[in-house]
């Protein structure tokens, strides 16, 4: 969802064409903002595109949501209180 509105601030670059030149440059200025937030969002969760190998950040969203899933996926009877305690002390930190 977050890349389709990337592309969306992206497709909307070329739209500026025509327009009068006040008009142009605020498009301009809010497509830059909204290229950022969604550029911001999606740091969030990945590591930026173009690194080579393999890359790891245990701060990155999609890390941290691994972790937890494979914790829980891995117990052999029901989550603990000490379990409970240590999820929702890193909920707290993200």
């Amino acid at each position: 969802m977050l890349k389709a509105a990337k592309k969306t601030v992206q497709t909307l670059e070329g739209l500026s064409f025509g327009l009068e030149d006040d008009a142009k440059e605020e498009l301009d200025s809010l497509n830059t903002e909204m290229f950022k937030q969604v550029q911001e969002l999606i740091e969030l969760y990945v590591m930026p595109e173009g690194l080579k190998g393999i890359q790891r950040n245990p701060k990155k969203l999609n890390s941290q949501l691994g972790t937890a899933s494979w914790y829980l996926g891995s117990r052999w009877d029901e989550v603990g209180e000490n379990t409970e305690n240590i999820l929702r002390t890193n909920i707290r930190r993200s």
